[in-house]
């Protein structure tokens, strides 16, 4: 007997769900579905064709999309399942097989994963190390440049080789004293995760064989904004087996800023001759209204090949725009707007967050309660990020920016904690 969940897909979905072994690719346009459909897999390979949970990787690009994801799965395939896929992003992904087999190529099983912060500290550190100002060559251009140079999987030795120019060679510069201090601290960024989780696969045999064995479907989210990193390990991961499903839409890609590239969806059509392709246009989300004016905005793209979305529900009101003679004018009309509208089922998305400021002031002044979503991430924010500093310093005496970071606090109350660490020692 069919799973009942099954009966309730349309027939693109269907097919997508139900695809047999091979390398597949699920072009997905918005509000068709996709999530749904990706876990809808998982779940049909465990139920129906009786799949090891623990032998399906399904990767995604944010932690709060993995998190859904699992428990889509996990109400799917019912509780007597137990066990479930490996769910996650791509960088925790390699943080994992980094901590376990990284030892292959000379990786600390205790290494530190330092954000946005620290590594711009780090970066900061190394050009004080090499003697170059900070205020000719701003220190978050190079480490821009370093982060876009790993995505591209080009490491310190080889960019020299590879960028030319008066920047590229001071950006080498930096770049190979950079990787130097995390050593020295054990440390990795983001951007490392990637790019030595390819090199662990590339270099080490043994361990590329152990995940190529283990993880028999691979199934990958949000393709269109993979990078180079991202796609040699779909690559290394699917060698044996070549069973893989990846979701994406070409006009979806909104990443080319960090290195993602939408071609790679027509990437996996030539490496992948023999590859399923399918469709799904049709819209659970919009009215029609709003469907014809995106499809006639990205009709104009003839780059790539374009989904027509559509959709059964109504027509819906009719889109409306508004061009102010200047922001003043933008607000005021906002304003007005929303005298008609119910507040709690209107949302004003703004470009940057900048333009917060004279929207808020607005809303004050005319009475409008407003919640601000966004703001201050909860690991990026100051009391955090000091606790942080003492947890990655108590495993890693290494990390120089969480000691100096601890230092700031302060200095006896740092000298108290030095003291009170298990073995009383540290490296400075």
């Amino acid at each position: 007997m069919a799973t009942d969940w099954l009966k309730e897909l349309n027939k693109e979905q269907k097919r997508a769900v139900t695809y047999g072994d091979g390398p597949l690719l699920i072009l997905a346009g918005a509000g068709s579905g996709k999530t749904r459909a990706l876990t809808c897999r998982a779940a049909y390979l465990i139920k129906e064709k009786g799949l090891d949970p623990t032998r399906i990787l399904l990767v995604t690009f944010t932690n709060k999309a993995a998190k859904e994801m699992k428990e889509r799965v996990k109400k799917l395939i019912g509780k007597e399942i137990t066990r479930l896929p490996w769910m996650g992003t791509f960088h925790a992904f390699c943080a994992r097989i980094l901590r376990i087999d990284g030892q292959a190529i000379g990786i600390n099983r205790q290494f530190v994963i330092y954000d946005e912060d620290d590594s711009l500290a780090t970066i900061k550190q190394a050009m004080k190390n090499l003697d170059i100002d900070n205020q000719i060559y701003k220190p978050r251009v190079i480490k821009a440049a370093i982060s876009a140079a790993k995505n591209e999987l080009i490491d310190q030795r080889e960019y020299g080789q590879l960028i030319k120019g008066n920047l590229a060679e001071v950006v080498g510069q930096v770049y190979r004293e950079y990787q130097r201090l995390l050593k020295t601290y054990e440390a990795l960024d983001f951007d490392d995760l990637l790019m030595l989780g390819v090199k662990l696969l590339q270099n080490s045999e043994i361990v590329a064989k152990k995940y190529q064995e283990k993880y028999l479907q691979v199934l990958i989210d949000e393709y269109q904004d993979t990078n180079k990193a991202q796609y040699q390990l779909t690559k290394f991961l699917t060698k044996k087996w070549r069973n893989f499903t990846a979701v994406g839409d070409f006009s979806q890609s909104i990443y080319s800023w960090r290195g993602a590239d939408f071609r790679n969806l027509n990437n996996l059509k030539n490496d992948f001759p023999d590859i399923e392709v399918v469709s799904m246009e049709q819209n659970y989300r919009s009215t029609k209204n709003i469907l014809a004016a995106a499809n006639q905005v990205i009709a104009k793209n003839s780059s790539h090949p374009i989904l027509k979305l559509w959709a059964e529900s109504q027509d819906g009101p009719k889109i409306k725009t508004f061009e102010g003679a200047d922001d003043k004018e933008e607000v005021q009309f906002i304003v007005n707007s929303l005298a008609a509208l119910d507040y709690q089922d209107t949302a004003i998305l703004y470009r940057t967050n900048a333009q917060s400021r004279i929207i808020e002031e607005a809303l004050i002044k005319a009475g409008i309660p407003y919640i601000l979503v966004g703001g201050v991430k909860f690991y990026s924010r100051m009391e955090i990020k000091d606790c942080l500093a003492y947890l990655r310093f108590l495993i890693n005496p290494k990390d120089k920016v969480s000691y100096k970071r601890l230092e700031k606090i302060g200095k006896r109350q740092l000298e108290k904690f030095v003291n009170w660490r298990p073995s009383g020692k540290t490296t400075r």
